[in-house]
């Protein structure tokens, strides 16, 4: 039996059902590509969080105690002296080490005076820690990145430095910083020994690939594009591009 004409009502109905199912589908795409970015800002606020924490709660319980400590000096005599002197250098040494963890979770630089900055701070460290030559080529922006182009490609460098750190032992290490109406590039070239394309895919996977998947993840939630290019000691070369919306 054949089906009756559709009446002109009906394929009013059928027309408003299949432009609301086209707009719900649209709008779970963008939240699906939202996402990411949804997740590393996140992240950072937890970051944020937990280095603020550090820093004005933890750091000042120690100075406190350093504090009580130094009214000792003079008062104690013998062992006791001694080992007041020992715990008053485990305590400056407490105090370094929450202040190095809580930079690295949040760079107070990256707030408060930019990537550039930030960036001098991360490869100074990075030189006096490593004892590797880093040579910095930079572009003077006219004014500041977005907030979050700058935080991705901060990390995305502090993820590729700890990976030379731990494994390439490189000698040295270019870092060439620019971006104009378009763009934000960064590029890290080091001498290591390199590893071979499927290296980061097999028995490196818990280490130095696990950091390249999260400097791709990091590029590509700001639609941005992350290349990788080694070989068995000949370095790596990486590079990564962030579209600017607005430009600079």
């Amino acid at each position: 039996m054949a089906n009756p004409k559709r009446s002109e009502e009906d394929w009013e109905k059928l027309s408003r059902r299949l432009t609301a199912e086209t707009a719900e589908r649209r709008r779970l795409e963008k939240a699906l590509r939202e996402l990411p970015n949804q997740i590393l800002v996140a992240q950072e606020t937890e970051r944020r969080r937990i280095a603020a924490e550090l820093h004005d709660g933890v750091n000042q319980l120690l100075a406190s105690i350093k504090f009580r400590l130094a009214h000792l000096d003079g008062k104690v005599k013998g062992e006791a002296a001694e080992l007041v002197l020992q715990g008053a250098e485990l305590l400056d040494r407490a105090v370094n080490e929450v202040r190095r963890i809580s930079k690295n979770l949040r760079p107070s630089e990256l707030d408060d005076f930019g990537l550039l900055a930030a960036v001098e701070e991360l490869l100074e460290e990075f030189r006096k820690r490593a004892g590797v030559n880093v040579e910095f080529k930079r572009t003077a922006l006219s004014k500041r990145l977005p907030p979050l182009v700058e935080l991705a490609i901060y990390r995305i460098l502090q993820e590729a430095l700890a990976n030379i750190e731990q494994h390439a032992a490189a000698r040295r290490v270019i870092v060439s910083l620019n971006a104009d109406a378009r763009f934000a590039t960064l590029n890290v070239i080091d001498d290591g020994k390199g590893f071979a394309e499927i290296a980061h895919t097999r028995s490196d996977q818990k280490n130095r690939g696990l950091g390249i998947i999260h400097m791709r993840e990091r590029a590509e939630a700001l639609g941005g594009v992350f290349d990788i290019k080694s070989a068995v000691g000949k370095g790596t070369e990486i590079a990564v591009h962030v579209k600017l919306e607005h430009g600079i």
